[in-house]
C-alpha cells in the first residue's frame, strides 16, 4: 500500500497555505501527496 499525505483544499487562503505545507511534509518523507477537494456547505 502506498503511503500518502491527504490535504484537504477550500480555495481559502489557509486551506493553499496548509496544503504547501503538506505537500512540503510529504516531500522530505518521500511520499505522495493527495488533495482532496471539499465543498464549503454554509449553515444557517
Amino acid at each position: 500500500m502506498e503511503s500518502v499525505v491527504t490535504v484537504g483544499l477550500e480555495g481559502s487562503p489557509e486551506s493553499m497555505a496548509a496544503a504547501r505545507w503538506g505537500a512540503g511534509e510529504a516531500d522530505r518523507r518521500g511520499l505522495t501527496t493527495r488533495p482532496a477537494p471539499l465543498a464549503v456547505i454554509p449553515h444557517d
